[in-house]
């Protein structure tokens, strides 16, 4: 029995990888709705790392999809029905069936099952097909992700504005880092040192907090 076990593993990792391009393929559809959704949601709320969340939601889906479905197990028994099912005609299913018996027509049922087997060929009898419907849907999800790009984004000019300000928040802590530095070659008292170092530490945390630029 353990033999036609053996026999069956082409059928098995055929079937794992049929399987792992469905899963792709749905994976693929669920990564496009993902970046409609992005993209959607730009429009409301400026996403600063806009283009790093589509290339996450559209790679992710698909290659977790089709690794599950990779790596998912494929039982004996349906391995035997999708063997049957490519011509052998009920062969391997039988010897299945009758894989605790010992007598000459479980034997004869045996060995006609592997010789079955053995003279399958795995790859022209299940070819690789796409699963058609969520490529489709994807594929619109996809014109309308590129309609979204062409469309102007109000939230564009807020995030414009949020670099300027964190452009200007930096150049003021460098400010602040050469005033302490500068501090070190200062003639002053330790008490002195002390109080201006940390009014200095205190005036950058504030500074990097400030959400506008009149708060900075």
């Amino acid at each position: 029995m353990n033999v036609i076990r053996s026999a069956l593993r082409p059928v098995k990792g055929r079937m794992r990888v049929l399987r792992a391009v469905r899963c792709m393929c749905w994976g693929l559809m669920a990564g496009a709705a993902l970046c409609a959704a992005i993209l959607l949601t730009s429009f409301f709320v400026p996403l600063r790392d806009r283009a790093l969340y589509l290339l996450l939601a559209a790679l992710c889906p698909p290659a977790l999809a089709g690794l599950a479905g990779l790596l998912w197990r494929v039982g004996t028994a349906r391995a035997a029905r999708k063997a049957d099912d490519c011509g052998l005609k009920e062969r391997v299913q039988t010897a299945l069936a009758v894989q605790n018996r010992q007598d000459d027509m479980a034997r004869l049922l045996r060995r006609d099952a592997l010789r079955s087997l053995q003279t399958l060929r795995v790859r022209k009898a299940m070819p690789v097909r796409a699963a058609r419907l969520p490529l489709y849907i994807a594929a619109g999800l996809m014109l309308a992700c590129g309609a979204m790009f062409l469309i102007p984004n109000p939230q564009d000019a807020v995030l414009r504005a949020q670099r300027q300000l964190h452009q200007k928040i930096a150049a003021q802590q460098e400010k602040l880092n050469d005033a302490q530095k500068q501090l070190e070659q200062a003639k002053l008292t330790d008490k002195q040192m002390q109080e201006l170092r940390k009014i200095l530490g205190d005036l950058a945390r504030e500074t990097g907090r400030a959400e506008d630029q009149r708060e900075a």
